[in-house]
């Protein structure tokens, strides 16, 4: 039987996650006729506002993203997502929003648990220190302190992303496309979708 999948690409900011996505979708077709395929980009923004303003926008993307998904399996066997709801919880410093959002995530990834395959991917960023700092620079156009960074690298780490996930053991540490290539075959020869 074919079974809708959803795969969730995560990493902190400058891994290479956007790039890796968009090499995928441009360089490799690999699905059997029939198979529709959805890559949903994610742009997670840290607001700079009062923390109440800052966790009522954090809900609304977690739960944006929830109904996106939901929806977008109405019409697609395969959906990619550049971030999740996991996101929020990794990037968010304020223990009581993080147990909230904690358990939002739990209870929306437990529903798409029971209806589709779920598979986490982490990309670690191969790049250097002086090379993912430079990359950070480039893209938001603002100097970014060696604290700042020093987070970001520990970040892409998620050393407790299962703590995160409760339930869901479907993670693999990827480091570029290659990795995601055969992740992305192997998850499909399981489920019936190649």
């Amino acid at each position: 039987m074919l079974m809708k999948t959803l795969i969730i690409l995560e990493g902190c900011h400058c891994a290479g996650k956007t790039t890796l996505l968009n090499n995928f979708s441009k360089n490799y077709n690999i699905h059997k006729e029939g198979v529709k395929e959805l890559i949903i980009s994610e742009k997670f923004e840290e607001q700079n506002c009062n923390i109440l303003e800052k966790n009522i926008y954090q809900l609304k993307w977690i739960t944006d993203w929830y109904l996106k998904v939901v929806k977008g399996f109405d019409t697609h066997n395969i959906i990619i997502c550049d971030r999740s709801p996991l996101t929020a919880v990794i990037y968010t410093d304020d223990k009581y929003y993080k147990n909230i959002y904690s358990k939002l995530m739990y209870n929306l990834f437990s529903k798409l648990e029971e209806k589709y395959f779920v598979k986490f991917y982490v990309l670690e960023h191969p790049q250097s220190y002086d090379e993912h700092k430079s990359r950070i620079i480039k893209r938001n156009n603002f100097l970014i302190d060696e604290e700042l960074l020093n987070l970001e690298r520990v970040r892409d780490s998620y050393d407790d992303i299962s703590k995160y996930l409760y339930s869901t053991a479907r993670i693999t540490y990827i480091s570029d496309i290659g990795d995601f290539v055969f992740e992305y075959y192997k998850v499909f020869s399981l489920t019936g979708l190649l």
